[in-house]
């Protein structure tokens, strides 16, 4: 087994904080003998306690997670700030009580192909907004957004943060003693 080379020294020595795994200062190595003593433990860890910034349960979740490219790193710069101008197009349509005369697209065909090649990267949050506003066009087909399961995680987790206590009506049986004075 190898570890891909999209995974940075930082996450490594994150995911080897988290796991407590026994590789003291992993921060003072270079990445390729970080990564033969990650193998290392790797290869006699037998179970983990799950973590909620993690995004797998058991040590065959780690090896599959670590052998395939960073999921987080799938675009570069420049692919990236190209799917962001074409959300804001997208936006800039939705926004225009859907005309497509105030915008920059010819037909309503290149913007639907458009918003499907951006439904693919659902892990950037212009995207889910762009596609959620182009979803409310009525004369138009909706399209599905591609969300990773880790960017599903950390959303369930941020919705759970936002929730606030509700108060819930309590019906007590008995005999109670009011005075007024």
């Amino acid at each position: 087994m190898f570890i891909h080379k999209s995974h940075s020294k930082l996450e490594l020595c994150n995911i080897i904080e988290r796991l407590d795994l026994n590789i003291t200062n992993p921060k003072q190595y270079k990445k390729s003998q970080l990564c033969a003593l990650f193998l290392h433990r790797l290869k006699r860890l037998e179970k983990i306690k799950p973590d909620i910034d993690l995004p797998f349960n058991n040590v065959m979740d780690i090896k599959y997670f670590l052998s395939n490219p960073n999921p987080k790193k799938l675009l570069s710069i420049k692919e990236k700030n190209n799917i962001v101008h074409i959300c804001k197009k997208i936006k800039h349509f939705c926004r225009n009580n859907f005309n497509i005369n105030l915008t920059e697209y010819e037909d309503i065909d290149e913007l639907h192909n458009d918003a499907l090649y951006v439904s693919d990267y659902g892990s950037i949050p212009s995207v889910r907004k762009a596609i959620r506003e182009y979803n409310e066009c009525s004369f138009l087909n909706n399209i599905e957004v591609n969300i990773p399961q880790h960017v599903i995680k950390e959303l369930e987790i941020k919705n759970k943060l936002k929730q606030k206590n509700s108060f819930v009506f309590q019906h007590k049986k008995g005999q109670f003693l009011v005075k007024f004075d």
